[in-house]
């Protein structure tokens, strides 16, 4: 996704301060094992860019998910 036109106010001098563009893309599968399990990857940011979401807060650049779900 994309996400523009983000503002944010200074704490500090109370000016507003135009933030740049956020640009992220994921990218997920799953692999059945059986009817209940199976295994999941999920990537994050593929791209690799540090955004700010909020300001002074920067969002990590590549994240990764792994993992086996259950239905009982």
């Amino acid at each position: 996704y994309v996400m523009g036109g983000l503002k944010a106010r200074d704490p500090g001098t109370g000016t507003v301060i135009e933030m740049d563009a956020i640009q992220d893309i994921d990218l997920g599968f799953s692999y059945l094992i059986s009817d209940q399990a199976a295994l999941f990857f999920k990537t994050f940011n593929i791209i690799g860019k540090e955004n700010q979401r909020y300001l002074n807060y920067s969002t990590r650049e590549l994240q990764w998910l792994a993992g086996l779900s259950y239905s009982f």
